[in-house]
């Protein structure tokens, strides 16, 4: 940043607040790629990406949704969900069970073998995360929580609806 402050002082504002953006982006990815590696290293033939986890882990935890629901939870498409369900119903880690008063509605339920599978997941999961952070003392880790809660409560409402 110092470089582009140096160039054109009376923008610094702005290239501080550019910088911050693509620092945050890049994290992201960063952290997401850390993610799918530790859930690869798991060796499931079909959870092979976080949003694979992510999608048992909210189906186990909600106890079952319609397809529609769970792609709203996820910020994912139908389409995308689909696709996903449909992999997983294939693999006997999710069903659907029709509702008796509309059999053109069902709710995706996990398996017994999902729920075992998450629970791995999950240990997988937080171990990631912890060993992601682990470069932050813990006054920073708490800093940071409260800023990117700051963040979140001040943009997601706008962003989700759109």
């Amino acid at each position: 940043m110092a470089s582009w402050t140096t160039i054109v002082p009376e923008v610094s504002e702005s290239v501080r607040s550019a910088v911050l953006g693509i620092r945050l982006d890049r994290v992201g990815r960063l952290h997401e790629a850390y993610l799918r590696g530790a859930i690869r290293r798991c060796g499931s033939p079909v959870v092979r990406s976080v949003a694979d986890f992510r999608l048992l882990a909210l189906l186990r935890r909600a106890g079952g949704l319609s397809l529609t629901r769970a792609a709203e939870e996820l910020g994912a498409t139908k389409a995308a969900t689909s696709t996903r369900v449909e992999r997983m119903v294939v693999a006997d880690l999710l069903r659907r069970e029709h509702q008796q008063s509309d059999r053109r509605s069902s709710q995706l339920l996990v398996t017994e073998e999902a729920f075992s599978l998450v629970d791995e997941l999950l240990a997988i999961v937080v171990k990631a995360h912890a060993d992601f952070l682990e470069v932050l003392s813990s006054a920073e880790s708490e800093e940071l929580t409260r800023l990117l809660a700051k963040l979140w409560s001040s943009h997601s409402q706008v962003v989700l609806e759109e």
